[in-house]
């Protein structure tokens, strides 16, 4: 179980060379390629019975950056049951650590725009707002956002090459505000799709 915890935790994952009832041999599968990794551990009377490792010839020196969810030590031994609802809690959480929560990022948006039009010279954006309302009570220090559109200065130049189709397609957003992103888009003369101007709407605004 140890070994198993150790294994998952470094990314890793390793062979059984030799297990018996009172020794045990495991070494990194990429053993022939360099790894040095291996541990030899034998059950020791002195302890009572208890493993004691023997031998361990160093950390991993091979690379897997990415855990799969198949790992071959997740197994049954873990005993672990994980309700649906608290595992997406629990996710959601973490992307918020990582990423910031749905409030933050909307604080940031104003700032995100301003920003691209410093780094990118020419082009534009409109941001709309409503009344935030909490309580029957319009809060004056907040507005809530309704839409907001944003085109880059590239675009305006490819006008002159594109074809005289526009489309428009649209996804839902998932989160809490369940917004709605358009995209416009055309084609230019080797019927490549380009991006025309991105729309965001807040479905949560009134009409």
């Amino acid at each position: 179980m140890v070994i198993k915890h150790y294994s998952m935790n470094a990314h890793q994952t390793f062979v059984v060379v030799k297990s018996g009832l009172k020794v045990l041999f495991v070494q990194c599968p990429n053993s022939n390629k360099g790894c040095p990794w291996k541990l030899r551990a034998t059950m020791s009377n002195k302890y009572n019975n208890k493993w004691v490792i023997k031998k361990w010839d160093g950390r991993y020196t091979c690379m897997n950056a990415m855990l799969s969810q198949d790992h071959n030590k997740l197994d049954s031994e873990f005993n672990l049951f994980l309700h649906i609802r608290k595992a997406w809690k629990e996710k959601q959480k973490a992307i918020s650590r990582v990423f910031g929560d749905w409030e933050d990022s909307y604080d940031l948006l104003p700032r995100w725009l301003d920003r691209m039009l410093d780094c990118c010279l020419g082009s534009t954006y409109r941001l709309e707002t409503t009344n935030y309302v909490s309580n029957n009570v319009v809060e004056t220090h907040f507005r809530k956002c309704r839409r907001v559109f944003w085109t880059l200065k590239p675009t305006f130049d490819s006008f002159n090459y594109i074809k005289p189709i526009k489309q428009i397609d649209g996804t839902f957003l998932y989160g809490k505000y369940r917004d709605t992103l358009l995209i416009s888009t055309t084609q230019d003369d080797g019927k490549l799709v380009e991006k025309i101007g991105l729309i965001l709407i807040s479905l949560q605004a009134p009409p």
